[in-house]
């Protein structure tokens, strides 16, 4: 009789344990889904091999030490970094040199081979709630300027909404655009990366590599503050939601 008490007693004690792990288990798994803010794309702009297997580098510096693709990659991991902090779910169009599946298309008589299409769709493919394209600017006679600017879709709210938000958090950090006009630019919807994407999106060049930004852009401790700011503005987006039902955002002709 002893021996079955003491069985019944162990029994019970086992379910109770049992009960109150699966509890603990299903209190972390709705903790982590509350503490996700929003889902995000990053994209660090260029980098990848182009028709002929020469990586795309972007933009350089004026000495040649410095290339943008690389720049963009090192800014897009802060970035990430910086969001999945604040609860915020992270994906990346390329986490080093690889090839996303580039396209050919034609243009004006000219037939153009890369890999815009593929990133913009990846949004759709992660389910992402926004995107975000990074890159450093450049001028092609070598002159000098500086500023962030960053593109939108001017179709879409909160594709504007998103690249405000981001710009006054750059702003009141004490980052400059290129211009007041030019620090939220519409024309963003020309750009393939924004105009085939399905997903609120916007363009940030982060400041040009021939110009006084390369301060900032080329040190790892400036450059993460900097981007601490740009993940700042866009958290202030994910906080306010979005204004546009899912449905309305539509792929663009891929001219």
């Amino acid at each position: 009789m002893k021996k079955l008490i003491m069985s019944i007693i162990a029994c019970t004690m086992l379910l109770t344990g049992c009960s109150s792990q699966k509890s603990t288990k299903e209190d972390e798994s709705e903790k982590t889904s509350t503490d996700t803010i929003g889902t995000i794309l990053i994209d660090p702009g260029h980098g990848c091999p182009n028709k002929n297997g020469v990586v795309d580098n972007g933009a350089t510096s004026k000495d040649g030490q410095y290339i943008e693709g690389e720049i963009n990659l090192k800014a897009a991991k802060y970035l990430g970094e910086y969001l999945e902090s604040k609860g915020v779910k992270v994906y990346y169009t390329r986490t080093g040199t690889s090839e996303l599946e580039a396209t050919t298309y034609s243009y004006d008589g000219t037939e153009y081979y890369n890999d815009l299409r593929a990133r913009a769709e990846l949004g759709e493919t992660y389910n992402a709630d926004y995107f975000i394209s990074l890159h450093c600017d450049n001028t092609e006679d070598g002159s000098t300027q500086s500023g962030y600017h960053i593109y939108y879709h001017k179709s879409y709210t909160d594709s504007k909404e998103l690249a405000t938000d981001i710009s006054n958090a750059l702003k009141k950090a004490g980052y400059k655009p290129q211009s007041n006009e030019l620090a939220v630019d519409g024309t963003g919807s020309e750009y393939r990366v924004i105009r085939l994407n399905t997903t609120i999106s916007c363009l940030l060049e982060m400041g040009f590599l021939n110009g006084s930004n390369i301060d900032y852009l080329t040190n790892d401790e400036k450059l993460e503050k900097f981007i601490d700011v740009v993940g700042d503005g866009i958290i202030t987006k994910m906080k306010a939601g979005k204004k546009e039902p899912d449905g309305k955002l539509e792929k663009q002709p891929d001219l």
